[in-house]
């Protein structure tokens, strides 16, 4: 760390690390720009208030199932096992 923060305090990675902070910036720059259109999960969590409305309904089915495995297994999982 000393090293590299001398070699930045002399000049040495000053244009690097410049380059570096730019890239990382263009990046992220296109990625929110992605997501402020609408792609992707994160940008349709953005856009569309009707993609959080499926899944939270997704989300409510899978809890019910889940409660209901356990009170009612022969309903949802059935076993078969046959030799020949």
């Amino acid at each position: 760390a000393r090293q590299i923060f001398g070699e930045f305090k002399s000049g040495n990675r000053t244009k690097e690390m410049s380059a570096q902070i730019a890239g990382v910036t263009e990046n992220f720059n296109k990625t929110m720009d992605r997501i402020n259109s609408g792609q992707g999960t994160v940008g349709q969590f953005v856009v569309n208030p009707q993609f959080e409305d499926s899944l939270r309904g997704v989300e409510r089915q899978v809890t019910w199932l889940t409660t209901q495995v356990p009170k009612h297994p022969s309903k949802y999982v059935s076993i078969r096992l046959a030799l020949f």
